[in-house]
């Protein structure tokens, strides 16, 4: 079984490759198991876990445990992962909290050593379940607390076996690998954008600002790419903005572009957050202006945060980027 569990580790580290956000945490941790109607002992327990996330919300997890009691006690389990702070949009009120739900499988294997004349062992499957809390330190490290739940554990009596549960709180760490920022905490909708190009939805109003040099004929034009909130993918209106620009930039080499980046002006956000949020949306637009074929020399960034200007009624104008041609 150790070398099964080895080898599944080894496996997951070597199938890491350059992404957007790291996906892969290692899980240590420590505590205690009770086992159901047995209050008078609480028995030491040690974890190993392994977590990849498909995105910000689903994922899954092997661990093994080995428990220190009057038998060789040892556990794997194999469990499907739910982040509910992302699920229920905890980045609201907290950039630092979440809390992971668990659902799956358990494997345990039992072995009496204290009387080595009955050589009886057990192996079973069993249903698991586990509540794990994490708290943010930094971009690598999280603190963990878990509650996980065995059910149907078979002990060995000296007559017969008898089934319960057994109880597991547990204090750790979530490790991240790799270097980028954990999907954990990641608000943006990972799923990718399927643009119809059949078809034109207009969503938001797109506001052309006009100026034209009669005596050398030479036309600017301004452009603006909208965004949902908490959010910086380009939607299919975003996208006619940006192609526009392209098409005028190639026809005028001499020109250039700067992308001006936003946020709406909401209370429940901080400065470094909306900071952020408008520099990721204009980079954005930026990675995609070079994906059409813009040279990069001919781009100036720049990312203001909250729009100080926009109140309430107008959040929807606010959460934007401005294409200025100049």
């Amino acid at each position: 079984m150790k070398k099964m569990i080895l080898a599944t580790f080894l496996m997951l580290a070597t199938t890491m490759y350059s992404q957007e956000y790291s996906k892969f945490t290692l899980e240590p941790s420590i505590g205690i198991t009770q086992i159901q109607d047995v209050y008078s002992f609480s028995f030491a327990n040690y974890n190993l876990g392994g977590r990849y996330m498909l995105n910000n919300k689903f994922g899954v997890r092997a661990s093994a445990t080995y428990t220190q009691s009057l038998e060789n006690y040892y556990s794997a389990n194999l469990q499907g992962i739910v982040n509910v702070g992302r699920v229920l949009n905890f980045e609201d009120f907290t950039k630092a909290y979440t809390i992971l739900l668990g659902v799956g499988g358990d494997f345990t294997y039992l072995h009496k050593v204290h009387q080595p004349q009955i050589f009886r062992d057990n192996g079973n499957f069993h249903l698991t379940a586990s509540i794990d809390n994490l708290y943010k330190l930094n971009k690598k490290i999280a603190l963990k607390a878990s509650l996980n739940i065995v059910t149907g554990i078979n002990d060995i009596q000296e007559s017969d076996l008898y089934t319960t549960n057994s109880y597991g709180i547990n204090l750790g760490i979530s490790y991240t690998l790799g270097n980028k920022d954990h999907i954990d905490w990641s608000v943006k909708d990972t799923e990718p954008i399927i643009i119809d190009s059949t078809k034109t939805i207009i969503e938001k109003p797109v506001i052309n600002n006009y100026i034209t040099k009669v005596n050398d004929s030479i036309y600017s034009q301004n452009e603006y790419v909208f965004f949902d909130n908490n959010k910086y993918e380009i939607k299919s209106t975003g996208l006619n903005a940006i192609t526009k620009i392209v098409n005028y930039l190639k026809a005028n080499p001499e020109h250039k572009i700067t992308l001006i980046g936003f946020a709406s002006n909401t209370a429940n956000t901080t400065v470094d957050y909306d900071n952020s949020l408008s520099e990721k949306r204009a980079q954005t637009v930026f990675d995609k202006l070079i994906e059409l074929g813009v040279s990069p020399d001919k781009i100036t960034i720049q990312f203001k945060g909250k729009d100080l200007d926009k109140t309430n009624s107008s959040f929807d104008f606010a959460r934007r980027v401005e294409l200025i041609v100049k």
